[in-house]
């Protein structure tokens, strides 16, 4: 028997992610020598159990499918809707599914981060990401691009990015 990876992303209209998510995974499958999948939580024309059920159909010999989120923050979609996804899944199919951590708390994330932005030649950096409305929800984000020497920016709360890039202009960058 045999087991699986599953990465799970947020899920764009932009095609950019998906392309990149794409490349991932085939980059983790040539390397690991085992299937693996890539799945969106939304903006997908099924639900994300059923793209899991679909893995695992396509998939037969499969003992165990393990699910990656690829979420910098532990926030609703990783406490609460992947999970309730893959129950679903888990009642419908016959391969184990195991919930590994999210991407962000590997402890080792700070630094990659750090790194790769290093470098970049710029005189400001932006970190980028969805963002939360619950109170002290975007407190990681300040702490991680403070970390990395970048400022932080968002896509569904403010400061969005296009308020960033404007106050970096004005600063002169």
């Amino acid at each position: 028997m045999q087991s699986a990876y599953l990465l799970v992303t947020h899920g764009s209209r932009d095609i950019r992610p998906q392309i990149a998510i794409d490349q991932l995974r085939d980059r983790i499958e040539q390397r690991l020598s085992i299937p693996v999948g890539a799945a969106v939580l939304e903006c997908a024309p099924t639900e994300l159990h059923e793209q899991i059920e679909e893995f695992s159909r396509q998939h037969k010999s499969l003992s165990e499918i393990k699910i990656v989120p690829l979420f910098l923050l532990p926030g609703v979609h990783v406490k609460e809707d992947i999970p309730e996804q893959l129950a679903i899944a888990q009642s419908r199919i016959n391969p184990k599914l195991e919930l590994l951590p999210h991407l962000g708390s590997h402890a080792g994330m700070v630094e990659v981060l750090a790194s790769r932005i290093a470098q970049i030649p710029a005189d400001a950096r932006i970190l980028m990401s969805h963002g939360s409305r619950r109170a002290g929800g975007n407190a990681p984000i300040e702490e991680i691009a403070s970390m990395i020497n970048a400022i932080s920016a968002y896509w569904s709360v403010e400061p969005k990015l296009e308020t960033r890039i404007l106050e970096l202009k004005q600063q002169g960058c």
